[in-house]
């Protein structure tokens, strides 16, 4: 028998800083027109704005996140490779690059509130995306409530002035998206893609099987732990645990996956499953 272990690691230092930087940017900039679209329309036609948001340039950050999180797939997919010790065409390498990169689009749209449109390859928004919670709305409104009031008072008292600073402030105060967040999604984008990529990688290389195993502390959660209990279980099954197909099987997973190939199944390449 043939293995392969995917072992639990800190994604790449300078990938992780990159896109968490790119979120930070991205995700802030959209909650700042999110907020003040809703503070000048309301909710009514949000998901129509997106669009426009999307076609103004902010897709950018897209493609961008993207290729950061495609570049994350590399070493897995050179790992699942070299373990499969079998001779590869060129076009059986580039059809995994290009693999990698719909699970890298996926992920990415994702991340961003987005859904990726592999037939025509763009993204596009999604209610939940541009879905703001419910205390940040609850907030907006207090502030556009008391102002409107300052307002008004002040139009009472014959004087020109229309207050509109505290609405201001509301929305930048309200848009910034928190740093550490950022820190953490872009770790668990980059260890998800790396994890999805070895999972078809393998699969493709003719790999049959799979197993999830923990790091076997106290912190270990349920999930993981019965994960670990299915054994081996066919590459392309879901871990009964957590629904999952790869590692990390949640935010801040810590296992690690083994790949197996019978010896009979290393003779050719395989196909590759779409991704999703």
């Amino acid at each position: 028998m043939t293995r392969y272990r995917k072992d639990y690691r800190d994604p790449h230092a300078a990938l992780k800083t990159a896109l968490a930087a790119l979120l930070f940017l991205a995700l802030t900039e959209k909650r700042k027109l999110i907020l003040a679209y809703i503070a000048d329309y309301g909710t009514d036609g949000l998901l129509d704005y997106a669009d426009t948001i999307l076609d103004s340039g902010w897709d950018v950050h897209f493609s961008e996140a993207a290729a950061i999180l495609a570049a994350a797939t590399v070493d897995s997919t050179l790992e699942v490779l070299d373990a499969a010790q079998i001779k590869f065409t060129d076009e059986f390498v580039a059809n995994l690059e290009r693999h990698n990169e719909l699970i890298a689009k996926y992920e990415a749209a994702s991340l961003l509130g987005l859904a990726y449109d592999s037939a025509h390859d763009v993204a596009v928004p999604t209610v939940a995306g541009f879905t703001l919670a419910e205390p940040a709305l609850k907030q907006l409104g207090e502030v556009i409530e008391r102002t409107e009031q300052q307002s008004q008072e002040l139009l009472q008292q014959q004087q020109e002035t229309i207050v509109s600073l505290p609405i201001e402030q509301a929305i930048e105060d309200l848009s910034l998206f928190s740093g550490k967040r950022a820190e953490q999604y872009a770790l668990n984008a980059i260890s998800y893609v790396s994890g999805a990529s070895a999972r078809s990688s393998a699969a493709a290389c003719g790999a049959t099987h799979k197993r999830s195993e923990t790091v076997g502390d106290d912190r270990v959660c349920d999930d993981c732990d019965q994960n670990e209990k299915d054994g081996w279980i066919e590459i392309n099954d879901t871990f009964s645990g957590s629904d999952t197909m790869d590692t990390p099987h949640h935010f801040g997973c810590r296992c690690s996956c083994e790949y197996e190939w019978a010896e009979n199944m290393r003779e050719q390449p395989g196909e590759l499953e779409q991704a999703a």
